[in-house]
């Protein structure tokens, strides 16, 4: 019976010195890695990613190269998980003559890399809160919303062709409850191959993508 009970010890505390180092850097460690996301529209994702953990959050930090079949490979940028989950599933999508990768724009923001595999630099447009209060459509439709107060939030709701509906929730007052949205409206120059806001409204105009 006492060596039963000394084995359980002896298997608890080796299960412990082995397990503890692991889940630290987890929770607050740096993990680098690769993996590959096989793209619908032939070819795969090549995605390097950093992992990096604190106390108040976590961040990945992803390098993308497309890998197009029979083709060379192409850098076409970086996204930003800044305490949100990276899913892992990102997909390539043409429109026109472009190819359109969304991903992670940073703390609580959206990104989205657009180009060719013939073009060295993508373009890059990200979608963040200081981005949307910086252009002229917003300040023109004199929205109250507070800056830098949490909750908010940019997310893409859908994207149809050449256009994109962002939703973005924001704070209007003092109390944490004190929040609204509003819809964003985008279209991509199929000439420059950039990403501009047409429209702002209080309904979205756009079936949501699933």
């Amino acid at each position: 019976m006492k060596n039963s009970c000394l084995f359980t010890v002896v298997v608890v505390l080796c299960s412990i010195f082995i397990g503890c180092p692991v889940m630290f850097k987890q929770a607050f460690g740096s993990i680098r890695d690769t993996i590959t996301i096989n793209q619908q529209i032939g070819g795969e994702l090549v995605c390097d990613y950093e992992y990096n953990a604190d106390l108040a959050s976590w961040f990945y930090d992803v390098t993308y190269t497309y890998v197009p079949n029979r083709k060379p490979s192409v850098h076409i940028g970086t996204g930003e998980y800044y305490g949100k989950e990276w899913m892992q599933d990102e997909q390539l999508v043409k429109i026109g003559s472009w190819l359109v990768l969304s991903t992670g724009g940073g703390l609580q923001g959206e990104k989205l890399l657009v180009g060719t595999p013939r073009m060295e630099k993508w373009h890059e447009t990200i979608v963040s809160q200081e981005e949307i209060h910086g252009d002229s459509l917003w300040q023109a439709a004199n929205i109250r919303a507070f800056t830098g107060w949490l909750p908010y939030e940019v997310y893409f709701r859908s994207m149809v062709q050449d256009c994109l509906e962002v939703k973005y929730v924001y704070r209007t007052g003092d109390q944490v409850g004190d929040v609204d949205s509003t819809y964003l409206l985008y279209s991509l120059d199929s000439i420059l191959g950039e990403y501009e806001m047409i429209g702002v409204g209080s309904q979205p105009a756009l079936t949501e993508s699933k």
